[in-house]
């Protein structure tokens, strides 16, 4: 009783029939069926061993099932739908079974219960085999109709939808030319949902997507070009179908590509919302709810989808009625969301614009001086009661902007002087560059030469203080170790002049460029300035300084080198009024500058007669008898006529010079080892001065024997040579 128990049981749930179905075994199948078990025989999940055959797979059970009489319609329940023969074949994509199916006479169009989907819908949007085209291009060419709808309740899809949805374009294409309906509107409820639950992954991430859309709509939102060209071919409404929320060209601007690092997706968007505009898509449709595709983009921050309905045709003073911003053109919600690049794109666009009406206008005008934005700013200064007034620009632009003083801030300075009227007042553009701006700019000729250009006087305008060229000079470098800035300070200083600067500007309190450059040590200056035009003799009249020239005032602040670039100029002296005049001398001998000297030495009244120059030399200079210093001495018997009589600092130094050397001569005859120069060798082989030193060192047996040998073996080869 108990085994005939546990048998019925057995036979309830999965019966042999059924296992041998799962394992493939055509043989034990053939046996069952001869000994009489039932061919339709449900198991507990209502499946039939031809059902379970179809799932594994196994073709030869299943041809042996279907020969045998097995129902090819029957229907099972699982994942909350009933299933048919044909339906699961078709899930698992086996064409094979499909076409025996076919031939027993299952049903091609037999929907599935709670859905109404078919077997064509399931093999588009189900499959799980990559012979799934196969699959649907066999059932359409055997009578599977592509407009049956998986409806519930009123809301239905189509295969074509599901092609659409991933982007299957060949599959469109079989459906196309199938009669597919083209503008099917998709509408979906919960069922259809749940089943949606068993579809592809590209199906379920994109299915929240695809609500009240048509299959060119779902296209668009995927960015697949070829498939919205062939149903826009095919007779597609590219505005959209009669109940459908929006068009295609809303539904793409909607699903706005939210990364640019999805290269491919974020190029063909916008070759998408191009292409559907070039075929008619109404740059300004109206959706139910009042959107429209140029308010869209500009709530998304699309720029470039902008200019391309604006391009289309799209009205850019179209107000947008809906919500909180009732009533609000495109460039008004531009401000209210901070669309910069939107915004002067539809300025330049001459778009119709309230100032009282748009939010963060403040906001967007720092956001231009920021980015120097000239075109920007003046669009927002001349719309009609701006904010933006002389006072606002003054605390931006001399606060804010020129704290950062390169070139580019510089030229945005510049224009600014041409957007307000009254910016230009008070200072000069040039002056103010120069005063503010050249102490960090390294690239200031270029800077000057944009105020030039401009109109900018160079010399100044009525109400300054100085020309930029004086200001320019007073401002001088303090360091020469920053090269960059200390050569580029002489490159403006000649570009000034060379574009009409004057040389001799005077100030109000009577300072002038070259007194300036004096002052503050600049020797390239006062070349430029003298070359220039400077007066090298003009007076400076101020203070301390009353009726003193260029040169008086280098020798009260000791600089050398204008001193002498000045002499070199024939510029006017006089000794009685020049301070220092002995420091520049001395210095002169220190530098061994007998151009200097003779400049010295020759001046009307010079206190430097030859008891001074005698003591320097012999004091001082004599002191380190090198080759240069020799040379040095020698020249000097050129400047004063008395220099070079007996006891002169020559003859004294060349005395010393040849006892020290004598010592060193390691050859004999070889008079170029002794280390005085060839000027001085040839003065003192014209004179007995060497030859009676040589003999002085003979007679003084104080001196060593190697010196003393030395000397014998010069004067013999003295004698030999003169």
């Amino acid at each position: 009783m108990v085994s005939k128990t546990r048998v019925k049981k057995r036979r309830i749930n999965f019966t042999y029939l059924h296992k041998a179905a799962k394992d493939g075994s055509v043989s034990i199948c053939k046996r069952l069926i001869q000994a009489g078990t039932p061919i339709d025989i449900f198991d507990r999940k209502n499946k039939t061993a031809l059902h379970i055959a179809i799932i594994n797979g196994h073709y030869d059970v299943v041809k042996h099932l279907l020969d045998n009489g097995a129902n090819s319609n029957s229907h099972f329940f699982s994942f909350g739908f009933w299933w048919t023969p044909l339906q699961i074949a078709a899930k698992i994509g086996d064409i094979g079974i499909c076409e025996l199916l076919i031939k027993a006479g299952a049903q091609i169009n037999s929907v599935r219960k709670i859905d109404g989907a078919t077997a064509l819908w399931i093999a588009k949007a189900c499959c799980i085999s990559i012979d799934c085209d196969n699959v649907v291009k066999y059932l359409l060419e055997n009578g599977a109709s592509p407009n049956v709808r998986t409806s519930c309740g009123g809301y239905f899809t189509t295969p074509l939808h599901i092609a659409a949805l991933t982007g299957d374009i060949d599959g469109c294409e079989l459906l196309i030319k199938a009669g597919a309906e083209i503008d099917p509107v998709c509408n979906v409820d919960s069922a259809t949902s749940r089943s949606i639950e068993h579809c592809t992954k590209y199906v379920r991430y994109f299915w929240k997507y695809v609500r009240n859309k048509t299959p060119l709509q779902i296209a668009a939102i995927r960015c697949n070009i070829g498939i919205c060209e062939l149903l826009v071919q095919a007779g597609a409404q590219i505005n959209g179908a009669d109940g459908c929320d929006e068009s295609p060209l809303l539904s793409i601007i909607e699903l706005r590509p939210k990364s640019q690092s999805r290269r491919n997706y974020y190029l063909f968007y916008f070759l998408l919302v191009e292409y559907l505009l070039k075929n008619g898509a109404n740059a300004n449709y109206k959706s139910r709810d009042g959107r429209k595709p140029l308010h869209q983009a500009v709530l998304h921050n699309l720029p470039k989808v902008c200019q391309l309905l604006v391009s289309f045709g799209a009205d850019v003073d179209d107000t947008y009625t809906i919500g909180e911003y009732w009533q609000k053109s495109p460039l008004v919600m531009a401000f209210h969301f901070k669309r910069y690049n939107i915004i002067k794109y539809l300025f330049n666009k001459s778009a119709k614009f309230n100032v009282e009406q748009a939010e963060n206008f403040l906001y967007i005008a720092d956001k231009a001086v920021q980015k120097q934005d000239i075109e920007m700013l003046q669009f927002l200064i001349r719309c009609e009661n701006s904010p933006l007034d002389r006072e606002w620009i003054c605390k931006k632009i001399r606060n804010t902007i020129l704290k950062d003083r390169t070139h580019k801030k510089l030229q945005f300075f510049l224009f600014l002087s041409n957007i307000h009227p009254t910016f230009g007042e008070t200072y000069s553009g040039l002056t103010d560059m120069c005063r503010n701006d050249i102490r960090k700019n390294l690239d200031s000729i270029g800077i000057c030469d944009l105020f030039v250009l401009a109109g900018a006087q160079i010399n100044g305008v009525d109400g300054c203080d100085e020309s930029p060229l004086l200001y320019m000079i007073e401002l001088r470098p303090k360091l020469k170790s920053r090269r960059e800035y200390y050569a580029n300070y002489f490159s403006v200083v000649e570009y000034l002049l060379k574009n009409g600067a004057n040389a001799n500007y005077k100030s109000r309190d009577g300072r002038k460029p070259l007194h300036q450059a004096v002052l503050h040590n600049l020797p390239k200056v006062c070349q430029l300035l003298v070359s220039f035009g400077a007066d090298v003799d003009d007076t400076y009249k101020i203070g301390e300084y009353w009726q003193k020239s260029p040169l008086v005032m280098a020798f009260h602040f000791k600089r050398y080198n204008i001193i002498k670039y000045l002499f070199n100029k024939s510029a006017k002296f006089n000794v009685e009024q020049a301070e220092n005049f002995l420091y520049i001398a001395d210095k002169a001998v220190q530098k061994q500058d007998i151009e200097m000297l003779q400049f010295l030495i020759r001046c009307e009244n010079s206190p430097l007669d030859r008891e001074w120059i005698c003591k320097k030399i012999r004091n001082t200079i004599l002191k380190d008898r090198t080759h240069k210093k020799l040379q040095f001495l020698l020249s000097l018997s050129s400047i004063h006529p008395t220099f070079g009589e007996t006891n002169s600092g020559l003859t004294d130094v060349c005395r010393n010079n040849i006892r020290k050397n004598l010592g060193r001569v390691q050859t004999f005859g070889k008079i170029n080892k002794l280390k005085i120069p060839k000027t001085v060798k040839r003065y003192l082989a014209c004179d007995s001065l060497l030859r009676h030193i040589c003999k002085g060192t003979l007679i003084n047996k104080n001196l060593p024997m190697k010196a003393r040998k030395n000397a014998e073996q010069l004067l013999w080869h003295l004698n030999c040579l003169y």
